[in-house]
């Protein structure tokens, strides 16, 4: 049996990065308000027969929250759905907020799992990203962690920072390798519309980092984690052992259900997808009056499934063709027969085993590799046109 998923949205933040365009507001006076009102939300939708094995407290930077708080929001979520005994709970950490006498409380809280944004131990490379912590503050925050007892604890990494180089971006791996920590995540800057990077590259004020160095430092990243003794379970994550793998992130990358809390949140029942409204205020207002936080929901359409399917499983494992053919009523290999020729010859994807999946230069090119085999459908679409 597959297992769904529980994420809590906690949008507070000191202040907003200038890369993230996830939903935070830095209004600090909402925290009380937003429990109560994440707790009645939890409430409202019972289900018990909802069986979970992973909790993440997303955000945001959900160690803004004192542990008594996380403490009640899992108490409240074991009240009404049913969390297996040796759940994944994860908390995203910020180690500019993760304080040393906290992180035991936060361990008795039901934390098993850290999520540690450093993104980078170069304190040049934190300042363009406008983080509130320093490469120092970054490893002590690891450090107190592992000796408050957290023997699940990962790490976020961002490169092709504009004026990172090359040999920035391996020292910022090398490091993170010699903490050892059990999960690293390195994720490319994305350049998200409507924020403030993209807006100081747009300008000029930054100058963007060029494809081909990207493409160095993400082959770069890959051979050494991979050389580290870390194994890549998707494009941007990495893990010791498949122990280590975020069990809740996996969900998003295999289809698997999952209930989002809070302002912004997602939730997905596998046919329906459903979201929060992306507003502190009116979430805690609505609540309180008894009224639907949801903004929209949509019903998959067996069109959008297939992409999905496609998408999500170049990124992570591969596609299981013998699972595509069964889920959707056809044939992977004939249907798809001209993108997989093409991909092949181009180097980008490889057949084996009955899974489809990116070779490592692919991975470079996942996104165009994903629209290529979704484009040779017989069925028409301009999803991407």
């Amino acid at each position: 049996m597959k297992y769904g998923g529980i994420y809590i949205h906690v949008p507070f933040c000191i202040k907003k990065c200038p890369y993230c365009n996830f939903y935070s507001v830095t209004k600090l006076s909402y925290i009380n308000p937003f429990i109560k009102s994440v707790i009645k939300e939890i409430n409202n939708r019972k289900n018990k027969s909802f069986i979970a094995n992973s909790i993440y407290f997303g955000g945001g930077t959900p160690t803004l929250i004192q542990p008594d708080m996380i403490a009640e929001l899992i108490s409240a979520i074991r009240n009404n759905f049913t969390i297996l005994p040796d759940s994944e709970i994860t908390a995203e950490a910020n180690p500019g907020t993760i304080n040393k006498k906290n992180l035991p409380l936060l361990k008795e809280a039901g934390i098993n799992r850290l999520n540690i944004g450093i993104q980078s131990f170069n304190d040049s490379v934190l300042k363009t990203l406008n983080r509130i912590h320093t490469a120092k503050e970054a490893q002590t925050a690891y450090y107190d962690a592992k000796n408050a007892g957290f023997s699940n604890i990962g790490i976020d990494l961002i490169y092709a920072v504009p004026g990172q180089t090359l040999k920035d971006m391996i020292k910022d791996f090398k490091k993170a390798v010699n903490l050892s920590p059990e999960h690293i995540s390195g994720y490319i800057l994305t350049l998200e519309p409507k924020t403030a990077i993209y807006s100081d590259i747009m300008n000029k004020v930054l100058n963007k980092t060029g494809e081909k160095l990207q493409s160095k430092m993400f082959l770069s990243a890959v051979r050494f984690l991979k050389n580290s003794g870390y194994k890549q379970y998707e494009i941007s994550n990495f893990a010791k052992t498949d122990r280590f793998r975020s069990a809740h992130n996996l969900k998003y990358w295999v289809g698997e259900a999952y209930k989002g809390f809070g302002p912004s949140a997602h939730s997905f029942d596998k046919k329906k997808r459903h979201w929060n409204i992306s507003d502190i205020k009116k979430y805690i207002e609505k609540i309180n009056r008894d009224k639907t936080v949801v903004k929209q929901s949509e019903t998959l359409t067996t069109e959008q499934k297939t992409i999905e399917f496609i998408y999500l499983g170049l990124r992570h494992a591969g596609i299981d063709i013998k699972n595509f053919n069964s889920k959707f009523k056809t044939n992977f290999l004939a249907n798809y027969n001209k993108a997989i020729i093409k991909l092949t010859e181009e180097k980008l994807i490889k057949i084996v085993s009955d899974k489809c999946s990116l070779t490592e230069k692919g991975m470079l090119f996942a996104d165009y590799a994903a629209r290529i085999l979704i484009c040779d459908r017989s069925l028409k679409i301009d999803f991407y046109e």
